[in-house]
């Protein structure tokens, strides 16, 4: 009896360490969804709408191009994304998600989205 007692309170105290990560805001949902849209479609301007002005000047239209190139076609064919977590970076919450293409062949990649201000300050397809 002793056994199966010890046994439940372990079950118990794994399941609530493994609590799921809440979904993100809607605003950084959309802001994630405009960049991969934009990707998907080469449209440096849409890409720039939800960025700060650091990020709107990085983001060139040789490097969304790039990119583009490499992973347009992947997001066109159909995704899934699966929300991970969000690590907070003092000023900037950075949100992570795993994108998984329908494209057969096609490899998982990691979408980082980082805001401040509550505008993109950072955003990486690894």
């Amino acid at each position: 009896m002793k056994l199966l007692i010890v046994l439940l309170l372990t079950a118990f105290i794994c399941t609530s360490l493994r609590a799921e990560e809440p979904a993100p805001p809607a605003d950084v949902q959309k802001m994630a969804a405009t960049l991969l849209e934009a990707t998907e479609n080469n449209d440096l301007d849409k890409f720039k709408s939800v960025c700060d002005q650091a990020m709107r000047e990085a983001m060139s239209a040789d490097l969304l191009q790039e990119v583009h190139t490499q992973v347009g076609a992947s997001l066109a064919a159909g995704f899934q994304q699966q929300y991970l977590v969000r690590l907070d970076r003092g000023p900037i919450q950075t949100y992570l998600w795993k994108i998984s293409f329908k494209k057969a062949g096609e490899h998982d990649v990691l979408l980082e989205v980082s805001v401040k201000d509550s505008l993109v300050a950072g955003a990486f397809l690894r």
